[in-house]
């Protein structure tokens, strides 16, 4: 079950990253249909992941987080 919350596109390579409050992490959709979308390593003390952005200047992916209810565990 999963239930994206933010969505963040880095215009260099194409990449969707797509948060997850429910599930604390970041899914990176790559532009290639063909690849299978991955999980971002957990943030264990960050909460869940609310929203994201991608700062193409100094390639960075910023993210918000927060301790909620809604998130697992």
């Amino acid at each position: 079950l999963f239930f994206p919350e933010g969505l963040a596109a880095d215009p260099r390579s194409g990449a969707l990253y797509v948060t997850s409050l429910r599930h604390r992490r970041v899914l990176v959709v790559p532009p290639d249909q063909a690849a299978a979308p991955r999980w971002m390593p957990p943030l264990p003390s960050a909460g869940a992941v609310l929203g994201a952005v991608m700062d193409t200047t100094r390639g960075w992916l910023w993210l918000t987080t927060g301790r909620v209810p809604q998130a697992a565990g």
